[in-house]
């Protein structure tokens, strides 16, 4: 049996989280969507999140079932909460950690105190975060999540909300906090920490994908001999509309837990059309990010409204929604403009 995966999910809640009481469904939790589409995956996994006290999904979790837990299920520590918080980070495999405009709350001088007594040497290994940090104070429990996954050496997901990213109902700008995020992500940047910015909860979710699939962590299928990669090369203009079938029609028995950003119906997609090419999921990709290189320097000099549709149907095949969307409504726009009679 593989070790499991166990994600650690961290986020301000009122930023990220929280959705309006009156309207549940006017605002997507990125916390709960994220957990979603990575409970829907075949992962041997389990997911942790917090929101102000730490929460843990399916501890019993057994790999190839989708993990299966009460998001009110809270587990209380012995200690104080950054005590809580550092347990669930150093178990945790990975530390999916989100920023945005609001740092959140910040622990009482004693749960700091405590900390440094439990590591004399803390970040000693982490010179310059260190220095960075100075007397750690003005540093908020979510800031010190991705701070004690260097302290514990977990691997790290950091992404960065854009302006126009939907916030939270609960959401409220609030100078202060801006503040001490700025100085979160120069702290972060100052160390090299790789990031990437987000626009919207399945623009994360493909993201979170993209970062495991490179990483090797979602089971695929062994990498394709030279003949079999040329091959698929030549038919992938009728590869890419098998996999928007596939798609439109997910197969059940790949398909075992949908989910809203529809990752777990693109990931059976590409298996059955990479089983069918005798490729990896991983090639396949490649093969279609070479097709989608080669549609975006076409369309830079053209007018044909079909260049645009084959852009979409790339973008598609890739799992790039809003792209193929902005795809689509460019060949629109091209197709409605009148016709040159010279």
């Amino acid at each position: 049996m593989s070790t499991p995966i166990r994600f650690f999910l961290s986020a301000v809640s009122s930023e990220f989280h929280k959705p309006d009481p009156r309207d549940p469904r006017a605002f997507i939790s990125y916390r709960e969507s994220l957990a979603e589409s990575l409970r829907a995956i075949r992962l041997p996994h389990t997911i942790i999140m917090r929101d102000d006290v730490a929460r843990r999904i399916d501890p019993d979790f057994q790999p190839g079932h989708p993990p299966v837990g009460s998001q009110e299920n809270l587990a209380q520590g012995f200690g104080d909460l950054l005590e809580a918080l550092e347990n669930e980070v150093r178990t945790a495999t990975i530390v999916i950690h989100l920023i945005g405009d609001l740092a959140g709350v910040e622990p009482e001088p004693a749960p700091i105190r405590r900390l440094t007594e439990r590591h004399p040497d803390f970040l000693s290994h982490e010179p310059e975060l260190r220095a960075l940090l100075g007397p750690l104070t003005g540093i908020t429990y979510t800031q010190w999540e991705i701070y004690l996954a260097y302290q514990h050496a977990r691997k790290r997901l950091v992404f960065t909300a854009a302006p126009e990213a939907p916030r939270s109902p609960a959401y409220a700008p609030d100078a202060a906090q801006a503040e001490q995020q700025r100085l979160h992500l120069s702290r972060l940047k100052s160390i090299g920490e790789h990031r990437s910015e987000f626009l919207h909860q399945a623009d994360l979710i493909h993201q979170t994908r993209r970062a495991l699939d490179r990483e090797g962590l979602i089971p695929d299928r062994p990498d394709p001999t030279h003949e079999a990669l040329a091959d698929a090369r030549q038919l992938l203009e009728k590869i890419v509309p098998e996999i928007l079938a596939s798609l439109k029609k997910p197969d059940p028995a790949r398909v075992f837990l949908p989910d809203r950003a529809g990752l777990a119906a693109w990931i059976a997609a590409l298996d059955t059309a990479a089983t069918t090419y005798h490729l990896s999921r991983r090639a396949l990709c490649t093969l279609l990010e070479e097709r989608l290189a080669l549609l975006l320097e076409n369309a830079d000099s053209s007018m044909d409204p079909t260049v645009y549709l084959d852009l979409a149907t790339t973008y598609l095949a890739l799992g790039e929604n809003t792209a193929a969307l902005h795809a689509a409504e460019c060949a629109y726009s091209l197709a409605e403009m009148p016709c040159d009679p010279d």
